[in-house]
Order: C-alpha cells, then sequence, then structure tokens
C-alpha cells in the first residue's frame, strides 16, 4: 500500500451543490429587479451579459465574488450572506466525505481541497456541510495559478503543496476528482490519480465508485 501524505481532493469530490443555479438563475436577478425596477427576464439577460463580461477577462473565465459584487453594484457582504443562506439549502455533502476526511485527520494525511472557483465560495460550501473543519488546505486554481486547465497546473499544485510543508515530494500525494479532464492531466503530470466516477461510468483502472472506496487505498 502506497504511503500518501497528502490527498488533494476536488471540492465536488466532497460536496454537491445547485447553489449556483439558484444564485444566478433567481436570486441576483431578482436583487436586480428590485435595484433596477425593470423585468426578470431584463434582469436575467442583464446578468449574463455581466457574467460573461467578467469571464473574457480571465484566461479560465474565472471572476471572484469581489469582481461579481463590483460589476453589478450589488453589496460584497449582501452576497456573502446570500451564498451562505442558500448553501445551507442547495449544497450536500457527498456520501462518506466527512468519514473520509476523518480518517484522513486520524492518519495525520493531509486533506487538501482545490476549486477552480473563488476560494471563499469554497469555505462557504465546506462550512455549511460541517467539513471546512477538517480541510487543512484551500487552493483556488485560478486565483493561485492563474489557470485550471492543463497538466502543468497539476504540477503547480504539487510544489505548492511540497513547498508548504505537506508532503515530501510529489510521490507522496494522491489526486482525487469526478472530474475526467482532471484525472487525465494530473495523470499527465506524472502525479497519483484517482478518478471519482461519481454516476458511475467505468473509464479506467484507477476508479473509485464511492469514497468509502478510498478509504482502503490510505
Amino acid at each position: 500500500m502506497t504511503m500518501y501524505r497528502a490527498i488533494c481532493l476536488s471540492i465536488d469530490s466532497l460536496v454537491d451543490s445547485k447553489l449556483e443555479h439558484i444564485l444566478f438563475n433567481v436570486a441576483v436577478p431578482l436583487i436586480l429587479v428590485i435595484k433596477n425596477k425593470t423585468q426578470f427576464s431584463i434582469a436575467r439577460s442583464m446578468l449574463k451579459e455581466k457574467l460573461e463580461e467578467l469571464s473574457s477577462k480571465h484566461p479560465s473565465f474565472y471572476y471572484s465574488l469581489e469582481a461579481l459584487s463590483t460589476v453589478l453594484d450589488i453589496d460584497y457582504n449582501l452576497l456573502l450572506d446570500l451564498y451562505e443562506y442558500l448553501a445551507y439549502n442547495y449544497v450536500s455533502r457527498v456520501d462518506y466525505a466527512e468519514e473520509l476526511l476523518r480518517v484522513l485527520r486520524s492518519k495525520n494525511i493531509r486533506s487538501i481541497v482545490y476549486t477552480k472557483s473563488d476560494s471563499s465560495i469554497e469555505e462557504i460550501k465546506l462550512s455549511a456541510v460541517g467539513i471546512r473543519t477538517y480541510v487543512d488546505l484551500l487552493i483556488s486554481l485560478p486565483e493561485l495559478f492563474g489557470v485550471v486547465r492543463g497538466s502543468d497546473v497539476f504540477r503547480k499544485l504539487a510544489n505548492h503543496v511540497v513547498k508548504q510543508g505537506h508532503a515530501g515530494n510529489a510521490k507522496e500525494i494522491l489526486v482525487v476528482s469526478p472530474n475526467l479532464e482532471d484525472y487525465l492531466d494530473a495523470r499527465e503530470a506524472g502525479l497519483n490519480v484517482i478518478w471519482f466516477s461519481k454516476h458511475g461510468e467505468v473509464r479506467t483502472r484507477n476508479q473509485i465508485f464511492s469514497l468509502r472506496e478510498l478509504l482502503d487505498l490510505i
């Protein structure tokens, strides 16, 4: 059995979220309706244009919550409160997520969560489902490295984890993600990687269908 010192899990390995769907299709448009005294359909079109404008300014179509607040002229703290409120209703824990993180903590294996979004948003999601306390490091790939795709971003992720002292070298790191593109990019980067097939697809030997299976590998 390989001895891992750090497990890098994508955020969607641990949580399922409908938050963004509700936020951008209902909640924020309603705020814009009230703020601009306009129709709901016009508010949604306005939001879509603003999101496209923000996304086009970043190579990975990334934008921060702070940037969104500015471009929509909506108070940042109001957006944060809205995210927190909705997270408790529209974000759920993936089965065995807490159990896995507890076992990693008991074995002194670092739990590192990476995301392609704003880290402050993922903080809210992890806290809402009660597992933030078990996460040792939360990394936003676009915030830290400027990109979210390609083998190079996973090399940078591994180097960062090592530099932070969470692993001695890249061989002591395991990447876990339900995103097939992440699996392929991490594998190309030479990292240990497992594809978490959340919906039961069979693609590769290095895959699991439940986080419970991961316990047997660590």
